[in-house]
């Protein structure tokens, strides 16, 4: 009978019925489960005890058949065989991270508080900052009523009226006080040509009146 001989330095794996996942609330296990693949503890101390802290058994006792499975490794610390028959290895210095109780997803770490207070705030260039404010302030899309574009129009046109009604009074005003200017300058007792009055000027109102008061 001749006994089974390993190359010198190759370790003797547990038999797949005793290959399970050491985690908590993990029930992964070899013999029930091929396509994943499960890894010893490191030999180094400081590393082990890493180990230890993540899997949360600070006081567990590891053995050769202990184990944990690669669904607590995230993917950039997993070394994928190239061979059909290769299997899937850790990079040197590999953790475990990912576990039932945090979802297997490891949140980002936080920034310090040197970190948050260092960081600017983005810089806005001033013609988008200009860009900006008047996008804000102002809706260019929208489209006032037809019933106020009437009224609108409607109150300039009697505003326009009004302006040149006044414009008007105010060129008769001008010539009634020019006639008068010119009356009060003639000597007393002048019989010549009486100044010509405009007929909607006040003094042929005025003249209208007292001539018809007269007779």
């Amino acid at each position: 009978m001749h006994s089974c001989k390993f190359p010198s330095g190759t370790a003797l794996l547990p038999p797949k019925s005793k290959i399970h996942c050491c985690v908590p609330l993990c029930s992964a296990s070899a013999k029930f489960n091929s396509i994943l693949s499960f890894h010893g503890f490191p030999t180094h101390s400081d590393l082990r005890r890493q180990w230890l802290v993540n899997i949360r058994r600070d006081h567990f006792t590891i053995t050769s058949h202990t184990r944990v499975c690669c669904r607590h490794f995230a993917s950039d610390q997993l070394i994928e065989p190239t061979t059909l028959d290769g299997r899937r290895r850790l990079i040197k210095g590999a953790v475990p991270t990912l576990f039932e109780w945090n979802g297997y997803k490891v949140e980002p770490p936080r920034r310090s508080v040197w970190e948050r207070t260092e960081q600017r705030p983005e810089q806005v260039p001033p013609d988008d900052q200009e860009e900006h404010s008047l996008t804000r302030d102002h809706d260019y899309c929208s489209v006032p009523e037809p019933s106020a574009l009437d009224i609108s129009a409607s109150a300039a046109e009697d505003l326009s009226k009004d302006v040149e009604t006044l414009r008007k009074e105010i060129q008769e005003l001008r010539r009634f006080r020019s006639l008068k200017a010119k009356t009060e300058r003639m000597p007393p007792g002048y019989s010549g040509p009486e100044p010509v009055v405009g007929l909607d000027s006040p003094t042929h109102h005025i003249t209208t009146c007292t001539t018809t008061h007269f007779l």
